[in-house]
């Protein structure tokens, strides 16, 4: 074999294997781009049946960080709250937590969502610990005053309005 034809066959080679690098990093492009799409549809949709599905498809997937994935999860939780299914998304909110423990937002929505179907020591709870990660807002204090008083505990409801009106 000749030089020029060592030299063309070793092109050829190189021109195949990038081809196959190409194809390959191709591939692996669509798949986050495909969950990327179904996370905006979970950030944005509107009616709490397209969210459920959107976030659904984004858990389901397996593609999205876990970031993504918890706040999937949250979305969905907000969904459910928003259809009052709130065993649903306490679940959701709950797998969120597990996913994201320090997450203040899922924390306060499976505090909603524990309040609306009456545990209200379980959302005291998520609201102190929101609280302790949160660094004490107005809003979180209200929250657990509301809750606090909900447990027939008036003196430590006081407590956290107080707290809230000195923020």
């Amino acid at each position: 074999m000749t030089n020029a034809a060592k030299e063309r066959r070793a092109q050829a080679s190189r021109m195949l294997a990038s081809g196959c690098v190409a194809l390959f990093l191709g591939a692996l492009t669509t798949v986050p781009a495909a969950a990327a799409g179904e996370m905006t549809a979970c950030r944005t949709a509107k009616l709490p049946e397209a969210r459920i599905d959107a976030c659904s498809a984004v858990i389901r997937a397996g593609t999205a960080s876990t970031a993504d994935r918890a706040e999937a999860f949250r979305r969905r939780g907000d969904a459910h709250a928003a259809r009052t299914a709130y065993r649903e998304a306490d679940a959701d909110y709950t797998e969120a937590l597990r996913l994201e423990p320090a997450s203040v937002p899922a924390l306060t929505g499976r505090a909603s969502a524990r309040l609306a179907s009456g545990d209200n020591i379980g959302a005291v709870s998520d609201l102190t610990d929101a609280l302790r990660i949160d660094g004490g807002s107005a809003g979180l204090f209200v929250a657990r005053g509301y809750a606090r008083l909900l447990q027939e505990n008036a003196d430590e409801a006081v407590a956290d309005f107080t707290a809230a009106l000195a923020k």
